[in-house]
């Protein structure tokens, strides 16, 4: 095939120009047929998913959450800070427009966009006559620290993550101090056990509200009392008990002892909480080998009542390091009923001697009531 030779400079330039006009049609309708690829979020889906009819709509887009992509708008906001949980703000107006974030879902408008909203007014809503019940808003489920409408296990982890911190330290959240005493302590984390299973619109336990601390007071011990140990590398238990307590559903305690007479190798936690089948987790130990001090403890939930009696918390294992006399002191006792209650009590501690030489020895436990 032959081309004629193009002459003239106009002629040149006006079939340049044909080229890249019939170049641009040819791009612009490649891009007509082939739109790009748009990655949908995991929270989209589960936003179709919660609302199939939106599917075939407008939010069935990012904007349903988001202003711009990372920005969230007001519905977004109010969905993460409620646990990323579509149910607990259907009854909330995000967008301050008058309508509830359901109500214009189910209108297929925009319920992070005050100007996106139905066609149909609000219905208002009717003052209550002389004769009618006044409706009130439903106080918040105690314990849903998440606000997912629910307690369970990871609720009260939010809060036993954080024993034994302090206001003031870095990680403090002031929200997990339930008792608002500046400390995280298993009083906090049993505030939220008690109200394990709770969801919302369900009725609460009345054991759950009740509180109360049983009068009788309870005695944490080290058992034995008194005992010789020889200097040896052989290792040495002790145990700390609870005796005469009534429904015992959690503790924490600090064992003191002298760290240049004594090496503490480890703390075994008892079984004895879950007796009644109440699901059981420890607290600690945290160990300060310098200053001679453990602190350790425990939390149970569910429906079970706590254990009654005389029994085991925790048993304690170390090494002698020197000859000398060696105290036990049990400080800061706590221990809780299963409806958080505070239980009172009352520590005795023990000692052992620790001799150059010779057989162990143990006294019993002993001590008078008043």
């Amino acid at each position: 095939m032959h081309f004629p030779e193009i002459h003239s400079p106009k002629r040149w330039l006006s079939s340049f120009a044909l080229i890249a006009l019939l170049a641009m049609a040819g791009a612009a309708f490649l891009g007509e047929r082939q739109p790009p690829v748009q990655a949908k979020s995991n929270y989209l889906t589960a936003f179709v998913a919660a609302y199939p009819h939106t599917a075939a709509s407008a939010l069935n887009s990012c904007s349903v959450c988001h202003t711009s992509i990372p920005q969230l708008n007001s519905y977004g906001h109010d969905y993460q800070s409620h646990g990323r949980n579509f149910d607990a703000i259907e009854l909330l107006d995000s967008d301050g427009d008058g309508y509830t974030n359901l109500e214009e879902i189910q209108a297929l408008t925009f319920p992070g966009d005050a100007n996106s909203y139905p066609s149909t007014p609000p219905t208002p809503t009717p003052s209550p006559s002389p004769t009618s019940t006044p409706t009130s808003t439903p106080a918040p489920l105690v314990g849903d620290l998440n606000g997912d409408c629910h307690v369970d296990v990871v609720d009260i982890m939010m809060v036993a993550s954080h024993w034994g911190e302090r206001e003031g330290d870095p990680n403090w959240d002031p929200a997990l101090d339930l008792v608002a005493d500046g400390q995280i302590t298993v009083i906090d984390i049993m505030a939220v056990a008690v109200h394990w299973g709770d969801a919302c619109g369900a009725v609460q336990s009345q054991a759950h509200s009740r509180l109360v601390a049983p009068a009788q007071t309870a005695i944490m011990a080290v058992e034995p009392a008194s005992a010789t140990w020889p200097l040896s590398d052989g290792l040495y238990t002790i145990v700390v008990r609870a005796e005469q307590v009534q429904s015992l559903a959690g503790y924490e305690v600090t064992l003191a002892y002298d760290p240049t007479l004594l090496d503490l190798i480890d703390v075994e936690f008892s079984d004895w909480l879950s007796e009644t089948g109440r699901t059981v987790s420890p607290l600690g130990p945290n160990i300060d080998e310098n200053a001679g001090t453990t602190r350790f403890g425990a939390f149970s939930f569910g429906n079970a009542p706590g254990v009654s009696g005389d029994g085991p918390l925790a048993t304690l294992r170390f090494r002698p390091l020197a000859a000398g006399k060696a105290q036990f002191s049990l400080q800061n006792a706590v221990m809780n009923n299963e409806t958080g209650g505070s239980i009172p009590v009352q520590t005795q501690s023990g000692m052992v001697q620790i001799s150059a030489s010779g057989s162990v020895t143990y006294m019993p436990m002993m001590w008078t009531r008043e």
